[in-house]
């Protein structure tokens, strides 16, 4: 019997819904059916269909994420509700669907593809494991100590700085929100590139978990928080999800942050999971304001996230203009040819020249060859790891080449959230 993808039609709906609810009814989740239904409603027109002569048998999401990277951007799919109809399970048609969705998305744009699952199932389809990235708050009952101190204490704010904190309006401050989201993370790689859309309606009730620091009238500091599971099927948590703050006020993230726990420690002990930016800057002020927290950089090897590239040479090509920036600021070029990369089943070639650095489709005869896992370019290319902390990649290539490596790809202070 023959099978075909198809993108979704707004009569799938109802499909989606019912192939969603069947395959995943067995995690216990209370909710499930609800979930799929909306699901199926608000997402329809990002699944692909696979279909036999009887009709559709399996079915998943693919989210198009637009990711920063310096001044240029790459194109990330980000797959999730792969299903496939409990009565035709154990027919291969989950992992058929799987390759024929790897061959079809670098011919829509795609550079690089995410999932989050069992990693000896999806290995096959060439997927590496790829690191989460976190900060995170142990908060305890504002009645408890640590070494003497009341967590009352250590999270309390002068009234000057209490004073400054409110309930962000989605109405009135949608445009300065979004102006300051624009600066903090100005050329930050890993950042999702994404339309803020149009105010909401004047008179909106504002989300008590979403805050702004405002002084004198202006916005200098931002924290949208939420509270629901960090992960499928955990219990909620209190989250930040977003943030950012205007350097010139640093007191704006203490004020801030120590806000949000404050609330979080209504229903402490917990735990509060931050998508901030692996930034030493950010790190140092939170430090300066005596707040204690973990960075972590989880790394599954069993049911995690998964990374993998899609289009090498695409990938390199849309990002050739940033590369050639990085090389100009650095104000030399210590050596100037050709280097190849290569991949499991991709390979490419950067052109260095001077100040400028394009990309080509293979690799050319004679051409130095850096042999590289999947996972390994995409941290090079979103900054989470520079290339000078893997010399044992580059043992046989000249000084000078490593040098340009370095200055090429380097550890940035690179946002967290869309590719973990």
């Amino acid at each position: 019997m023959s099978h075909r993808i198809r993108r979704a039609i707004s009569d799938d709906i109802p499909t989606i819904a019912e192939i969603g609810y069947e395959a995943f009814k067995v995690y216990g989740r209370p909710d499930i059916r609800e979930h799929s239904q909306h699901i199926a409603e608000s997402s329809w027109s990002f699944f692909y269909m696979m279909e036999d002569e009887v009709g559709p048998v399996a079915q998943a999401m693919v989210l198009p994420h637009t990711i920063q990277v310096g001044k240029c951007t790459i194109l990330k799919a980000d797959v999730g509700h792969v299903a496939v109809r409990p009565e035709r399970q154990g027919e291969g048609l989950g992992s058929h669907l799987m390759e024929e969705l790897m061959r079809l998305l670098p011919g829509e744009g795609f550079h690089c593809t995410r999932l989050g699952g069992l990693m000896k199932f999806y290995r096959r389809f060439g997927y590496e494991p790829f690191p989460r990235r976190y900060v995170q708050f142990e908060v305890q009952p504002l009645d408890a100590e640590l070494r003497g101190v009341r967590w009352a204490e250590k999270l309390g704010l002068s009234p000057e700085l209490q004073a400054r904190v409110r309930p962000y309006d989605p109405h009135g401050d949608h445009a300065a929100v979004g102006e300051l989201l624009s600066q903090y993370n100005a050329g930050r790689p890993g950042r999702l590139v994404e339309s803020r859309g149009t105010p909401a309606p004047e008179g909106t009730a504002p989300d008590p978990l979403t805050l702004v620091y405002e002084v004198e009238g202006v916005i200098r500091g931002y924290l949208q928080g939420n509270l629901g599971p960090v992960h499928a099927g955990q219990p909620p948590t209190y989250q930040v999800i977003d943030f950012a703050l205007d350097y010139g006020y640093p007191e704006a993230g203490e004020a801030l942050l120590k806000t949000f726990l404050r609330q979080a420690a209504t229903v402490a002990p917990t735990t509060v999971t931050c998508r901030l930016p692996y930034e030493e800057r950010l790190f140092d002020l939170l430090n300066a304001a005596t707040l204690q927290f973990d960075v972590l950089e989880m790394r599954g090897g069993f049911d995690g996230n998964m990374m993998q590239v899609l289009d090498l040479a695409g990938m390199l090509q849309a990002i050739a203009p940033e590369l050639s920036a990085r090389l100009q600021a650095a104000g030399c070029c210590p050596w100037e040819g050709t280097l190849g990369l290569r991949i499991p089943r991709h390979e490419a070639t950067l052109n260095i020249c001077a100040d400028t650095v394009t990309a080509g489709p293979a690799v050319l005869p004679g051409s130095p060859v850096i042999e590289i896992t999947h996972a390994t370019v995409l941290k090079w290319v979103l900054g989470l790891c520079g290339a000078a902390e893997f010399p044992h990649l580059m043992e046989h290539l000249a000084g000078p080449q490593r040098i340009v490596l370095s200055i090429l790809f380097p550890r940035l202070p690179a946002a967290s959230g869309v590719w973990g």
